[in-house]
């Protein structure tokens, strides 16, 4: 299966924090979806380079990319809005920000 080719049949979303996540804060959570192959190769394995280079790769990719941003409390449980833009994704990742910066890869939520 080419994971690159347009196939996303994403309905719903949720994001599922437990109590003790992130040492009990808030934790943000960005998921990207990627229209175009090449912006693919351009986004970081981690979450803390993509926090860190966020406002430079939303600029640079412009219409190739849509990030929904979310502050998700320990013990909750979030919606992820959907759009029918969505469904063109040939990617969707998401990245989260913790406190400790170790062990944050980029989570492929392709199908």
């Amino acid at each position: 299966m080419n994971l690159l080719t347009p196939s996303i049949t994403l309905s719903q979303l949720q994001v599922v924090a437990e109590l003790d996540a992130n040492q009990g804060t808030a934790t943000q959570f960005d998921i990207v979806f990627v229209y175009e192959k090449s912006g693919v190769a351009l986004l970081p394995p981690t979450g803390p380079a993509w926090f860190s280079n966020k406002a430079a790769l939303v600029a640079g990719l412009a219409n190739n990319i849509e990030v929904v941003s979310l502050q998700v409390p320990p013990g909750t449980v979030v919606d992820v809005p959907m759009k029918k833009s969505y469904a063109k994704a040939v990617k969707v990742i998401g990245f989260a920000n913790y406190i400790s910066a170790g062990g944050q890869p980029a989570g492929n939520l392709t199908n």
